[in-house]
């Protein structure tokens, strides 16, 4: 009787809050690939539209996104792409909250470029590894024109990025500014 009880309140969530009941169920198996295919081959017969990562408006878990008119959807969550731990996502998420100065702002400051991105986040929590894979996954794609520079040319600049990430970081820690700096 119990499942039935449990069978009856699933189907309601489904039927009468299906994007959230959706959301929530890719969030809860976020780590176990299949599932996360199957559930968004469901969404698509739903017509749920289910966006890829993007480093600048994920969050940690599957969100819901109003797009235009009445339609909302799912946008896929940093916390589900592989080879993003959970120390990396803390460091992307609060990185989101500061400019490239380091200064804490109460409104989300998207990355710009990669360089940027290097430059704000924790590189000691953030690795060449992480950046690959959001890289790959295409959680970065907002950052540039994927059709004109690619993702395989965003690989290429990583290494660089990160020296360029590590000497900002430097810089801000002994707190030498450049000379272009000084004349904003």
């Amino acid at each position: 009787a119990d499942y039935g009880v449990i069978a009856v309140q699933t189907a309601y969530l489904k039927t009468h809050y299906t994007i959230e009941y959706m959301t929530a169920l890719l969030s809860a198996s976020k780590n176990e690939t299949e599932k996360v295919a199957f559930y968004i081959a469901d969404c698509r017969t739903l017509g749920i539209n289910v966006l890829p990562p993007d480093i600048n408006t994920s969050g940690w878990d599957f969100t819901i996104e109003d797009c235009e008119g009445k339609c909302s959807e799912i946008r896929f969550g940093l916390g589900g792409v592989k080879g993003v731990g959970g120390s990396a996502l803390e460091s992307i998420l609060e990185a989101r909250m500061r400019d490239d100065q380091g200064v804490q702002k109460e409104e989300k400051q998207p990355y710009l470029d990669l360089w940027d991105f290097t430059g704000r986040v924790d590189l000691r929590r953030v690795n060449k590894g992480v950046l690959e894979a959001l890289v790959q996954c295409g959680a970065m794609d907002s950052l540039h024109d994927p059709r004109a520079i690619g993702r395989d040319r965003a690989l290429a600049a990583i290494d660089a990025a990160i020296e360029l990430g590590k000497r900002a970081s430097a810089d801000r820690a002994s707190g030498q500014t450049d000379l272009f700096g000084l004349l904003l």
